[in-house]
């Protein structure tokens, strides 16, 4: 029950499509470390491609909980709040995004959906 081994073969079964398999293990990474930030990023990574949308969600805000400047963190949970149609929700994430993350190549897709709202 070592976490960053969860984790590891957790990323080769999700990189494999294999997303049950892969969520049932970074669920047992957060089980094993409940203060691992990358556990509940890739456990909402998985929510969120099951479908699970309100599991995402909560398990984005806890990796950020733990890691604040977590930027693919906020540029996810500002993804899934678009999905959503929840674009108040979304745009502090794109915010914060974009100071912790200016020059990635996803910088500019949160530029755009913060430009949508102007």
């Amino acid at each position: 029950d070592h976490p960053g081994a969860l984790l590891n073969l957790g990323n080769l079964l999700f990189a494999g499509e294999e997303i049950r398999a892969a969520h049932g293990l970074y669920l047992r990474a957060t089980q094993a470390s409940p203060d691992y930030a990358d556990a509940w990023y890739n456990l909402a990574n998985a929510w969120d491609e099951l479908g699970s949308r309100d599991a995402a969600a909560h398990a984005y805000e806890r990796a950020l909980e733990l890691a604040p400047e977590f930027s693919d963190a906020h540029f996810n949970l500002a993804l899934l709040w678009e999905k959503e149609g929840a674009r108040d929700r979304a745009r502090p994430h794109w915010r914060l995004y974009l100071k912790l993350d200016a020059h990635s190549p996803s910088a500019e897709i949160a530029r755009q959906f913060l430009l949508a709202d102007d």
